[in-house]
């Protein structure tokens, strides 16, 4: 492990062990560090050769445990991490024998910028801290196995902490007891030591969010939480159009809400918490989602151009639909949403149509209309799926997204 000045520059240089030469396909590591200073240098080095001794590591099958690397990510300054990133999209490269991410597969690609998001702490496995959790788990030793046996099924079922919400949790417990023939008390049972452990990554800030709260294992919540939501058809969002407008001067802010929704694909309550600070001349930034994806700018649609700047207008209190009321979840949505279900309730709609089945019909009409699956994405705030796009791309241009959303038209 050395400097080496070449010319005015230092660079960094590393010797491969004999044993893994043929397998990292070198004799020795390199790297400009790219100063002219050697106290600089020798602050940048380190970093460089922890990765490199990383490699090695892996290559002599010592190291690569995705956890404890992620780890060392977390606890890494943002110099050391851009060389662990680096080092990351190597690895998961390499897994499928390749020297290039434009070599993979489309699903090679997909498998591997999920275990980059795990690496770099984007995404999250659930069993994180479950060895640590059990060590101090203040139960006798039988509860303390059968508990382990329980939070590691749930583990294998979910994989990362993104995947469990409260809709998930449910949908899992009703297959528990429709398909495997548990009875509640047994659910309720196996779900326990999830929970107790699940407090423990929240509390060290893995998780922010508690999805095993009031969890309800009544028949009716199952039958709920089995049953996928459909998409409207044209026919149908018109059918809603004509009746939520009959009702507009009564109900204006569900009219707002509805049109917004059809042309934009946002969810209720994204649309609900846009300010008219974040709302130009032709789009609209929404900035309040419930992921990262989420976060983005969708141009307006030529059919809501005009409503979109009589609201910002006429706004009452800095929300684009305002006079909404906030619930103690601090949500906006909440009474809207049950005024939107009584609704199409009684005009004969099932449980499986929803608000959120607006969201549906867009991004079926969006693919019907030929557009691409990442311009798709970028208009609802969906997460895209591979190393490349999900990494790499900086996105659908504004011209690409409007070209999509001019093509939603339901006459």
């Amino acid at each position: 492990m050395t400097i080496i000045k070449q010319g005015n520059t230092y660079h960094a240089e590393l010797n491969v062990p004999k044993d893994v030469q043929y397998v990292l396909g070198r004799r020795r590591f390199r790297k400009t560090l790219n100063t002219t200073d050697i106290k600089e240098a020798q602050r940048k080095e380190p970093f460089v050769v922890s990765a490199w001794k990383e490699k090695i590591a892996i290559a002599q099958n010592k190291g690569g445990d995705i956890n404890e690397l992620s780890q060392i990510y977390k606890e890494s300054s943002e110099e050391a991490q851009f060389e662990l990133e680096e080092m990351f999209q190597d690895i998961v490269v390499d897994d499928y024998g390749k020297t290039h991410l434009s070599q993979l597969t489309p699903e090679e690609n997909k498998k591997a910028l999920h275990k980059y998001q795990l690496l770099t702490g984007q995404k999250i496995k659930i069993e994180v801290l479950l060895d640590e959790w059990l060590e101090s788990w203040p139960v006798q030793q039988k509860g303390k196995e059968q508990g382990a046996r329980y939070i590691r099924k749930f583990c294998s079922k979910f994989q990362i902490t993104e995947r469990v919400t409260k809709a998930s949790l449910m949908e899992w417990c009703a297959y528990l007891i429709k398909h495997e023939g548990l009875t509640s008390k047994t659910v309720r049972c196996r779900l326990s030591p999830c929970k107790v452990y699940w407090e423990f990554p929240e509390i060290k800030g893995y998780v922010n969010t508690n999805p095993f709260a009031n969890i309800n294992l009544n028949n009716t919540t199952f039958k709920t939480a089995t049953q996928s939501r459909e998409s409207f058809t044209n026919e149908e969002i018109k059918h809603l159009f004509n009746e939520i407008k009959k009702i507009s001067n009564s109900e204006p802010q569900l009219f707002q809400l509805y049109q917004i929704a059809i042309y934009t694909g946002a969810r209720i309550e994204e649309i609900c918490k846009i300010k008219t600070t974040e709302v130009s001349e032709t789009s609209i930034r929404i900035v309040n989602s419930k992921t990262q994806a989420g976060i983005r700018e969708v141009p307006i649609h030529s059919e809501i151009l005009n409503l979109i700047n009589d609201l910002k207008l006429n706004s009452a209190d800095s929300y684009l639909v305002s006079g909404l009321k906030t619930n103690r979840l601090d949500q906006r949505s909440a009474s809207i949403g049950k005024k939107f279900g009584r609704l199409k309730a009684k005009l004969g709609f099932g449980k499986r149509k929803v608000f959120h089945s607006i969201r549906n019909t867009v991004i079926t009409k969006l693919e019907q209309a030929d557009v691409s699956e990442s311009v798709t994405a970028d208009i609802v705030g969906h997460e895209k799926k591979t190393i490349t796009y999900g990494l790499y791309s900086g996105g659908s241009s504004m011209v690409q997204k409007l070209k999509a959303i001019e093509t939603i038209n339901y006459q």
